[in-house]
């Protein structure tokens, strides 16, 4: 709805869904012209909504309580993308990592003791309590977004968030796009910082 690119006019076929290495997710859109009626929007959101369930159906993950819910709003008729995307932009179908304790990991800091508990699908770290979720302590050469570190897959990974100083997993750096998984007695180290997962 950008006024670049009719909604309406996106191939929303499941062979037109590519994924990258890194499990980023591509579209290839190509604008048609032409005009855009109620109709032709109401065509969009009910294949964009198919094509999530196909998605999730394929992938075979609803045994997830948040992908349950996203399925089951993408089946019923009654909520429209803007409910959808709002939904997601607050979390509503966030992935439950915080049940269980195979979806929590300990940030031990080795150079400021600062403990750090990750139980979330998604944790943002960095200097500034306004685009972080867990706030890193005792240093100035933190970045405001740092790095974030995710659970996917049954795995958590550690991702750079093009901060200044980098971030590294055992001394290697964590390159620009690049998932790298935690283990139990790996070092962390954001900007001059470093912490032991456990």
């Amino acid at each position: 709805m950008n006024g670049l690119i009719q909604t309406e006019t996106i191939d929303l076929s499941y062979d037109s869904i590519f994924l990258d290495d890194n499990l980023g997710v591509h579209m290839i859109c190509v604008p048609l012209a032409i005009s855009s009626t109620p109709e032709t929007q109401m065509s969009f959101e009910l294949a964009m909504k198919s094509l999530i369930c196909e998605i999730i159906e394929k992938a075979q993950c609803q045994q997830d309580e948040g992908i349950i819910s996203l399925y089951q709003d993408c089946r019923e008729g009654m909520n429209s993308s803007d409910d959808i995307f709002l939904n997601l932009k607050m979390k509503k179908y966030s992935t439950g990592v915080n049940r269980g304790n195979a979806r929590k990991i300990r940030l031990v800091g080795i150079t400021n003791g600062q403990n750090l508990i990750i139980d979330m699908a998604e944790c943002i770290l960095g200097k500034s309590p306004e685009y972080a979720h867990k706030v890193i302590e005792g240093s100035s050469s933190v970045s405001r977004k740092h790095c974030r570190i995710f659970w996917m897959n049954g795995q958590f990974y550690i991702e750079d968030m093009g901060s200044l100083n980098h971030t590294y997993v055992n001394g290697s750096i964590v390159k620009n796009g690049e998932y790298i998984p935690l283990q139990a007695g790996d070092v962390i180290q954001i900007a001059d910082l470093q912490y032991e997962v456990q």
